[in-house]
């Protein structure tokens, strides 16, 4: 009678423990799908529209520019630079994910400009999710088959480095197809970074109508629209880490960026 009872608290306690694992298989297998969806909705490259990836070393800036809807892989390769961020405000260059690393990147031009610098995408506190990473990484290795866009430049403050050279880098076919208008208001209270966010508008192909000074500061930079939300749009609210908002009645321009105190010190 003993050994029954035993055999029967024995396979009862199986039978507890199969329905505990199956449990935990649903909810791991939930919490997978969970974390899958969230990072691919938390994605900033659409696998189709340009992607911009800026590599800083000590002396070298080293811009990637991935575009899978033109075909087109695109390098900039900056030597002689002593800041980095102050290179890249100066130049108006835009970024999507800024990474520094240990030494400059290698001559390739294939996916191995992003693997072997894992790492440091990983840490880089941006935007850029593992769904994103790997299929930049395919991306990349796709166009560099092709014909690759490259430019090299060697700094220097005293000299003038030509803008066209840049443009041809950075320019968004899409964007520039698109033809919204843009009014910048600098309402930071720093003289001159609603030119700068021109400059980097310029070198995406965008057209900017106006630059103003607000009549008074404000905390907070905002970006409105009037109309339907466009890729420029987008666009632009990513690279400046924005939420966009409808504005009512038709402004002056299509888009309306006014940047407040909180861009006083970096754009993007």
């Amino acid at each position: 009678m003993k050994r029954k009872a035993h055999v029967s608290d024995t396979f009862s306690s199986l039978k507890i423990l199969k329905i505990f694992l199956i449990l935990l298989g649903i909810i791991i297998a939930f919490s997978l799908i969970f974390r899958a969806i969230s990072m691919i909705r938390e994605s900033s490259f659409d696998g189709s529209n340009p992607y911009i990836l800026a590599f800083s070393s000590s002396n070298t800036l080293d811009f990637v520019v991935a575009s899978p809807h033109e075909q087109r892989l695109s390098r900039l390769i900056i030597k002689n630079v002593k800041n980095s961020v102050k290179t890249i405000e100066e130049l108006g260059l835009p970024w999507d994910t800024f990474v520094r690393v240990d030494k400059p990147l290698s001559e390739d031009n294939g996916a191995s400009l992003l693997f072997s610098n894992f790492k440091g995408l990983h840490q880089a506190g941006n935007h850029l999710t593992a769904y994103d990473f790997y299929r930049l990484g395919f991306a990349i290795k796709e166009l560099s088959s092709k014909p690759v866009n490259k430019a090299t430049i060697i700094y220097s403050e005293k000299e003038m480095v030509n803008d066209e050279i840049i443009s041809k880098i950075f320019l968004d076919k899409t964007l520039l197809s698109e033809g919204k208008t843009i009014t910048i208001v600098n309402a930071s209270g720093v003289s001159g970074i609603g030119v700068k966010l021109e400059e980097v508008i310029a070198h995406l192909g965008g057209t900017v109508i106006a630059v103003e000074n607000g009549e008074k500061i404000l905390a907070t930079s905002t970006i409105n629209y009037s109309g339907e939300e466009s890729y420029t749009l987008k666009r632009l609210s990513k690279l400046l880490d924005l939420t966009p908002k409808i504005h009512e009645g038709k402004g002056l321009s299509d888009i309306l960026i006014t940047l407040g105190k909180d861009k006083s010190s970096q754009l993007y």
